[in-house]
């Protein structure tokens, strides 16, 4: 309409001069805008645009507003908000909390050689979802180290799809099916590796540790999983070692942070699992595989799968530069930044690239005649990028 164009002219008319007040007056170009979009609002709705001041809140007088400096505007407007106020950008919500951190899978453990290990991910899921009475409780499946690993909505409907185990260990046969957990370990000592009873010396670990005090309380609240001696306490001859406790991840909080095991305090350290680099076995980025839509790429020249040994030069699909794309030197790589992988920034990446592509290129040129030169030339610049 007329009035619509009008107002979106007055509005690229007063931009320049809010721009200019912004830089002056922080923040003052902004406010400045809000006000004249809801008088234009206004305006377009057919309502009044000019609303009569609050007189009680300014000693009765509406003659405060004349003269006054811009920061006493910004002062009693906090003051004494208006309810006409444009709306500011709505707040980022806070996530929930106490929020469950149990695993949402279950695991389906089979044999290497099972065949439902070579099936399709899609057909996988239809066949377990045919084998529950509600199909919504298989998110996904897909084929893991171990097995199959199923998908629940929630913790609490992975336990539902437990109560239906038999049945999935029957159709597939030659399966055991659990609860996916993760585990924490602490290391506890040191203590002795030999103790001394009524019937002579014995390795702690059999019996007696978990009748200690201290272990026998954490026991009530917390199940372990497994004890042992760590593997440097096994090969050492010292008198005193150090052993491996774990325990389920979502209680691990409760783990004592100090402990006393046959009369001697003992240190407690929590291992923190370091997380490793995904690498894609199609296209050989750093992703999962099974949710890489690129073709399958050989990981020793860049070019696309074949058979046989490859005899083309390396060059890896992540950097460009002369070695093969699995080498964990590889400068692309995710690097790791307190305990966190942190991937590169793109315009780090493209001049990792860059330098790796010439590197390439002085590897090779030795055996390149002149048309594989040209050929290379014009394959260069229209390489795939993979990361």
């Amino acid at each position: 309409s007329i009035l619509m164009s009008k107002s979106r002219g007055l509005l690229n008319l007063v931009g320049p001069y809010l721009e200019e007040m912004e830089k002056s007056c922080p923040e003052a170009g902004a406010e400045f805008l809000a006000l004249i979009s809801e008088g234009v609002s206004r305006a377009i709705r057919g309502e009044r645009i000019y609303a009569k001041p609050p007189l009680d809140l300014f000693n009765g007088s509406a003659s405060y507003f004349k003269g006054s400096s811009w920061a006493a505007k910004v002062a009693n407007s906090s003051r004494y908000p208006s309810k006409s106020s444009p709306r500011g950008p709505p707040s980022r919500p806070t996530p929930p909390q106490g929020q469950s951190k149990e695993d949402r899978r279950i695991m389906i453990r089979l044999s290497p050689d099972h065949e439902a290990r070579k099936a399709e991910p899609l057909l996988l899921r239809q066949q377990l979802q045919r084998l529950i009475p509600d199909p919504t409780l298989v998110v996904d499946a897909w084929q893991v180290p171990s097995g199959i690993s199923i998908l629940a909505p929630t913790p609490a409907k992975a336990a539902t799809i437990l109560q239906y185990k038999d049945a999935i260990a029957l159709r597939f046969g030659n399966a055991t099916v659990e609860r996916q957990e993760t585990w924490t370990t602490f290391i506890l000592g040191p203590i002795p590796k030999l103790i001394t009873t009524l019937d002579g010396k014995c390795d702690p670990l059999e019996e007696f540790i978990l009748q200690e005090p201290g272990l026998a309380s954490v026991r009530d609240e917390i199940p372990i999983r497994h004890i042992a001696w760590t593997k440097r306490s096994k090969e050492s001859s010292d008198t005193h070692g150090e052993i491996r406790v774990q325990v389920p991840t979502t209680k691990a909080h409760k783990f004592p942070l100090r402990l006393q095991l046959f009369g001697q305090a003992v240190n407690i350290q929590r291992i923190r699992e370091r997380k490793q680099i995904i690498t894609c076995e199609k296209c050989h980025g750093f992703h999962a595989t099974r949710t890489c839509a690129r073709k399958k790429m050989c990981s020793y020249c860049g070019m696309e799968a074949h058979d046989g040994s490859c005899t083309q030069p390396p060059q890896c699909l992540n950097c460009r530069g002369p070695h093969e794309s699995t080498n964990t030197s590889c400068p692309a790589r995710p690097r790791r930044k307190n305990g966190t992988l942190v991937r590169l920034p793109g315009s780090q990446l493209r001049q990792i690239r860059t330098a790796g592509k010439k590197e390439y290129k002085k590897s090779i040129e030795p055996t390149l005649t002149l048309g594989e030169e040209l050929e290379f030339s014009e394959t260069e610049e229209t390489t795939n990028h993979w990361y």
